[in-house]
């Protein structure tokens, strides 16, 4: 009898710590790699688009090859949107209690990292709100304070009404 409580004991410990490490720790490890990586993409590219800007000889401004390095940036950015979207759909209970522990919301991520690939193009007011939105739900540091960053959404939105 004793040597199956030596033989049953680690066979079940091990089990136990199998599945932990592979429903749970993997993916915990990948979520905190992503959001390394989605850190240094959003030190990256989210002011790509006013560096892409050049001047002709009589001072206008205008893009040379930026169209092409905006949707690399966007593929890159999209990319990021839908590996974190896809861990939020497929996690299971552990890891999604273990997830809305930290505070780290990968839906929201997913949404914002789609919305500034969508926006490089457009306005800085625009990209600076989906990527405080990406620090939020990442629990990154921020960039700017919501306030800055509502306060520079609001200009945005009255310089686009006036004519």
């Amino acid at each position: 009898m004793e040597w199956i409580s030596q033989v049953a004991v680690p066979l079940l410990l091990g089990g136990a710590g199998w599945l932990s490490v592979s429903f749970v720790g993997g993916p915990y490890a990948e979520v905190r790699n992503l959001r390394r990586t989605a850190l240094e993409e959003l030190v990256f590219v989210a002011n790509v688009g006013s560096f892409l800007m050049e001047r002709d000889e009589d001072g206008n401004l205008y893009i040379s090859d930026g169209p092409m390095q905006l949707w690399e940036h966007a593929q890159r950015l999209r990319r990021l949107s839908t590996k974190f979207g896809a861990i939020h759909l497929t996690a299971n209970l552990v890891l999604r209690t273990l997830l809305r522990w930290h505070g780290w919301d990968l839906e929201k991520a997913s949404k914002n990292f789609m919305g500034l690939s969508n926006s490089l193009s457009d306005d800085l007011a625009l990209r600076i709100r989906y990527r405080h939105d990406i620090e939020t739900a990442l629990g990154l540091p921020h960039e700017m304070e919501r306030d800055e960053v509502m306060e520079t959404w609001k200009l945005y939105r009255e310089r686009r009404r006036t004519p």
